[in-house]
């Protein structure tokens, strides 16, 4: 039976956030804390958590004191980290009550891919920023959800919702960080 849908007939979509809630820890935070320089990484995150630095600005300033690497090794480094258990159980949830799930996040789809391939879990839209290389020997950030209107994020979640969401469709948002709240 499925309780959710014979209760009301609705479609029910789930949007969550990545880091620090499917994981245990900010992955992004993790990746220059480890490949970048620690304290001036510390003191940058710092900034961003207080939102003296907008999220672009934040990740602008993070990749500049990135030491050289390559996303092939930063796809070793981000394997180990773990997902919060509870969320597996989400996603099963999630199927069997045909509620669609979609991941929304101010970091980046590489190792959000990386984690969900590692966890077998696929079919999940991704709403994230990227990486690319340049050629200059470390990844540079790209913000294709960039908002001009929406001065604190890199990824405007805000809009992921709108557009993907119906005004007849119940909606929920997980997610617990700086970048989840529409100021």
């Amino acid at each position: 039976m499925n309780i959710v849908h014979e209760q009301a007939k609705r479609v029910y979509k789930m949007f969550v956030d990545f880091d620090g809630t499917i994981t245990r820890r900010d992955i992004g935070e993790q990746i220059f804390l480890q490949y970048g320089d620690t304290q001036k990484a510390e003191a940058i995150i710092k900034r961003i958590s207080s939102r003296e630095l907008t999220s672009v600005e934040g990740w602008k300033a993070l990749f500049e004191i990135l030491h050289p690497v390559s996303i092939d090794e930063l796809t070793k480094f981000v394997r180990s980290f773990e997902i919060d258990s509870a969320f597996l159980r989400l996603v099963s949830f999630a199927q069997e009550q045909q509620v669609e799930m979609i991941i929304l996040s101010d970091g980046f789809e590489f190792y959000i891919r990386t984690i969900l391939e590692r966890e077998n879990i696929t079919g999940i839209p991704i709403y994230s920023n990227r990486l690319i290389e340049d050629g200059s020997g470390k990844p540079q950030p790209v913000f294709p959800y960039r908002d001009e209107e929406c001065k604190d994020c890199a990824n405007c979640k805000r809009n992921h919702v709108i557009e993907n969401s119906g005004d007849d469709e119940f909606t929920v948002y997980i997610g617990n960080g700086s970048s989840d709240v529409c100021p």
